[in-house]
């Protein structure tokens, strides 16, 4: 039953990864058509006054941050997912291998 569960979890991580790596791709997509397509229409909106242009421009900011921030959560949970995987079975290698 426990080799079972290590073997479910092994698999799990490494579903897991690639999981992940979709998720890096699809927030940079994201970012890219949410924030940084988005700078353009400001500068392009000749009647936002420039309190206006401050505030839109300072949410746009921190959307950005934000979604960066999720990149980097995804990338070291799929790293770490990955770094887990790889420790179990090497782990489990090396005590079948003694036995």
């Amino acid at each position: 039953m426990k080799q079972m569960l290590t073997y479910l979890l092994i698999v799990v991580l490494y579903l897991l990864t690639p999981v992940c790596v979709m998720g890096i791709l699809g927030t940079a997509v994201s970012k890219k058509y949410e924030v940084d397509e988005s700078y353009w229409l400001i500068d392009a909106n000749k009647n936002l006054t420039d309190e206006q242009r401050k505030s839109q421009i300072s949410e746009l900011d921190n959307e950005g941050k934000y979604l960066d921030y999720k990149m980097i959560l995804f990338g070291v949970v799929g790293l770490a997912s990955f770094v887990i995987a790889t420790t179990l079975v090497v782990k489990r290698v090396v005590s079948n291998s003694t036995e």
